[in-house]
């Protein structure tokens, strides 16, 4: 029989890198725009970084399932966070990434392409 999971053993994997997908989401978003700033060129990868930032904020306020710390150390092989995590956080995860790439899009991806030619 299983012991109990207590809640001192569990852990939200959202909660802990949720703030590193952000803190990746804003460095690109920065270099992104210092770009178009200065040079008017934009490394199309960069745009990700908006994506990156909200997926983060998302992973973050909605963390998805608990899981055990042993789970945690062997997260690499074991991806039940992310079945078990609840529909509602999977749906907002997703949002947070569609309305960074409609940011990104909208905010650099068309600032390239003259309004008469669209």
């Amino acid at each position: 029989m299983e012991p109990a999971k207590s809640d001192d053993d569990l852990v939200k994997v959202g909660r802990r890198i949720g703030p590193v997908i952000v803190a990746i989401g804003v460095v690109c978003s920065l270099i992104a725009e210092h770009q178009v700033t200065n040079s008017g060129k934009l490394i199309r990868l960069l745009a990700m970084g908006p994506a990156l930032a909200l997926v983060g904020i998302a992973m973050t306020l909605f963390p998805g399932a608990p899981i055990t710390r042993q789970e945690w150390r062997s997260l690499s092989t074991s991806p039940e966070w992310f079945r078990e995590a609840p529909l509602v956080h999977k749906a907002v995860w997703v949002l947070g990434g569609v309305a960074g790439v409609v940011f990104a899009v909208d905010r650099w991806i068309f600032s390239f392409v003259p309004w008469s030619t669209l």
